[in-house]
């Protein structure tokens, strides 16, 4: 419960999306993603936590499928092929569109299709690209290849989210 609670912790002091604030429902979708990403490996759940919220900001008309897109917002879900906080094809996570958009039961499965995306970006991507495993594995998350100048740039940003969290767990 207290790993649960510091990554709860963690997903808050995420940026809320601008777009939608104030958002009366963020804390309730915080506390999903939370409870999902505690049934994981810290190894993967940081890494989770940081790519969904560079993918969606947790924002309500993603989670919800990017049916009602708010004005000004500039992400449409991959136009309207990409599905939840990680923005998950179906064609590589067939399970969770078997649920409605922003489901528990979608949720399950898009971490669960997340967590397997990342942890094969690891092996597959392992000793490929020139900032190291992370870069690679986030590359590879993004759909390119190990070497995608960007996973550079993820690494980087993910390491304050990672040493945020060991912050969190520190505290008594």
């Amino acid at each position: 419960m207290l790993y649960e609670l510091a990554i709860l912790d963690m997903l808050r002091q995420q940026p809320a999306c601008w777009i939608e604030q104030p958002d009366p429902t963020r804390e309730g979708r915080l506390a999903m993603v939370a409870h999902e990403l505690a049934q994981l490996p810290k190894s993967v759940a940081v890494p989770l936590a940081y790519q969904g919220w560079k993918e969606s900001r947790w924002c309500d008309y993603v989670w919800n499928g990017c049916i009602v897109i708010p004005k000004g917002a500039s992400g449409n879900c991959d136009r309207g092929r990409a599905r939840g906080a990680w923005q998950l094809w179906e064609n590589t996570c067939r399970d969770a569109y078997q649920f409605a958009p922003g489901t528990p039961e979608s949720l399950h499965e898009e971490v669960a299709c997340a967590a397997r995306i990342w942890r094969n970006g690891l092996r597959r991507c392992e000793d490929r690209h020139p900032a190291g495993n992370i870069a690679g594995a986030f590359s590879a998350f993004a759909g390119a290849s190990c070497e995608w100048p960007g996973g550079e740039r993820r690494a980087s940003e993910y390491e304050a989210t990672l040493q945020r969290f060991l912050r969190i767990k520190a505290r008594p």
